[in-house]
C-alpha cells in the first residue's frame, strides 16, 4: 500500500491475516503461513485463539500469542499496537525502521451484541463486534478493523451489524458518518468474519466446490453481491441499491477469489463459503499482490482456514 505524497513518501508492504481458530493453538506452521517475510507492517486478527469464545469472556488477554509471533518475526519488529477484547484480537507488527518516520497508534473496539436482541446470549457475551487500531506512519493513517459478524440466514443483521462498527468506533469524531470514518483516514482495511454466505443451496454449493467451478459461485457470493455496481445484476444480489451497508462495501475493493471456500461444513448446518474475508478501502495507490488461504487445504484445526493479503 503507498502512502501518499508529502515529506515522508514511502511504499509499504503490508500483510493482512485473519483467521476464526474456534478455540484451537497457532502453530509454528500456521505462523509461518500467517507471517510471510518481506512485509513492513503485519496484521493479524483473529477470533477464538488459543482458547474457548466462553473462556475468552473470562480471560481475554492473548499475550503469549503475541510472544510466539514476536519470537517468530525476530528482533527487526516490534508489536505497535495490540486489542483484545472477548474473543477478538488484533495485533500489529511493525518493520523497526518505520521509527524513523514517526509511527504512533491508537485501538478501541466495539461491541455489537447488546444492541441486537436476536442474537441471543453469544451476542451479549461479546462474541459479535470489532477490534480496531488506527496505526499512522509519518503522515499516512492505516485503520485495520478486524469484525466478527453474527451467522445466520440473510443478509440484513450482518449488515446492521457492520454498520453499527463503523457509526460508533471510538476511533472517529462522534460527529462523523461511518463513510466519513473511511474518508477520513487515508487507508483502511476491512477484515475478519464477515460471515457472508453463497445463496445457493447445499447440493449445488458441494456440487460446484467438487468441480472447484469458483467462478459460478462467487457471483451468488452475498459480499461480492453487496460491493456490486448498482448498474451490475449479480444473481446473489440481496439487499436493495440504498441500503446503507450496500453503500459502505461499495467504498471497497477486494481480490478476486480464486482459492476453494474456507469453510468446511461437513457435518454442519452451515453452508460452504467464504465467511473471512480482506477488503481495503479502494485506492488506486494501493495493489493487492496475493491473496489467498495460506494453509493446505485440511490442515487447520478449525473449520475455518484463515485467509492472507499482502497488500
Amino acid at each position: 500500500a503507498a502512502a501518499p505524497p508529502g515529506p515522508q513518501l514511502k511504499q509499504l508492504q503490508v500483510s493482512v491475516a485473519a483467521w476464526n481458530l474456534q478455540g484451537h493453538t497457532v502453530g509454528r506452521a500456521d505462523m509461518q503461513a500467517l507471517l510471510p517475510p518481506g512485509s513492513d507492517i503485519y496484521a493479524i486478527g483473529t477470533y477464538s485463539a488459543n482458547r474457548s469464545a466462553p473462556a475468552s469472556i473470562i480471560f481475554a488477554s492473548k499475550a503469549g500469542f503475541e510472544k510466539a509471533a514476536a519470537k517468530h518475526l525476530g528482533s527487526d519488529y516490534y508489536l505497535a499496537r495490540s486489542h483484545a477484547y472477548r474473543s477478538m484480537h488484533l495485533m500489529i507488527f511493525a518493520h523497526r525502521d518505520l521509527r524513523e518516520s514517526s509511527v504512533t497508534a491508537e485501538s478501541g473496539h466495539v461491541c455489537t451484541g447488546a444492541f441486537s436482541a436476536d442474537l441471543g446470549a453469544t451476542g451479549f457475551g461479546g462474541a459479535d463486534g470489532s477490534v480496531q487500531v488506527v496505526l499512522t506512519v509519518g503522515a499516512t493513517s492505516i485503520a485495520f478493523v478486524y469484525v466478527r459478524l453474527p451467522k445466520g440466514p440473510g443478509t440484513s443483521t450482518r449488515n446492521s451489524h457492520l454498520m453499527r462498527v463503523f457509526e460508533t468506533t471510538p476511533l472517529k469524531a462522534k460527529h462523523w458518518t461511518a463513510q466519513q470514518f473511511i474518508c477520513m483516514r487515508n487507508r483502511v482495511v476491512l477484515f475478519g468474519d464477515l460471515n457472508y454466505d453463497v445463496s445457493m443451496d447445499r447440493a449445488t454449493i458441494e456440487e460446484k466446490v467438487a468441480a472447484e467451478e469458483w467462478e459460478s459461485l462467487v457471483e451468488f457470493d452475498q459480499v461480492s453481491s453487496l460491493r456490486a455496481p448498482l448498474s451490475q445484476h449479480l444473481p446473489g444480489r440481496l439487499a436493495p441499491p440504498c441500503d446503507p451497508a450496500r453503500m459502505l462495501f461499495m467504498c471497497f475493493d477486494e481480490a478476486p477469489l480464486t482459492f476453494p471456500p474456507t469453510y468446511r461444513a461437513l457435518g454442519t448446518p452451515r453452508l460452504p463459503g467464504w465467511p473471512t474475508r480482506v477488503l481495503w478501502k479502494k485506492d488506486a495507490g494501493v495493489e493487492c499482490v496475493s491473496y489467498r488461504a495460506p494453509l493446505p487445504a485440511g490442515c487447520s484445526a478449525s473449520r475455518h482456514q484463515p485467509v492472507l493479503a499482502e497488500l
